[in-house]
């Protein structure tokens, strides 16, 4: 896996991961807000394509929610079971952690 060099490309790589199960026969697509920007790589809110281009809650699949892109091209779905803001600000807090340990 290649690291992303902007947004855009992390985009790409968010959308691969979301669709990647074969036993999902779901399409699953990128809010098109354009994701957000961290220090460790950005994050992407996804769910069910129809959803997101609807808006209709019949379409929605629950347990969606953010996708990482790391730096280093890596991906991580946060989880749904807390806030994201908590869970966000976790992962960085880890991720800081394992940087400075280098």
């Amino acid at each position: 896996m290649s690291a992303p060099s902007n947004a855009e490309e992390a985009r790409v790589l968010a959308l691969t991961a979301i669709n990647h199960d074969p036993a999902d026969d779901r399409e699953y697509a990128l809010f098109p807000d354009g994701g957000e920007e961290h220090e460790f790589g950005w994050t992407f809110s996804y769910n069910a394509k129809a959803f997101v281009q609807t808006g209709e809650p019949g379409q929605q699949v629950p347990g969606c929610g953010t996708v990482i892109v790391a730096r280093d091209g890596t991906t991580q779905f946060l989880g749904t079971h807390r806030p994201r803001e908590v869970l966000l600000s976790e992962f960085a807090s880890n991720w800081r952690q394992r940087q400075a340990g280098r």
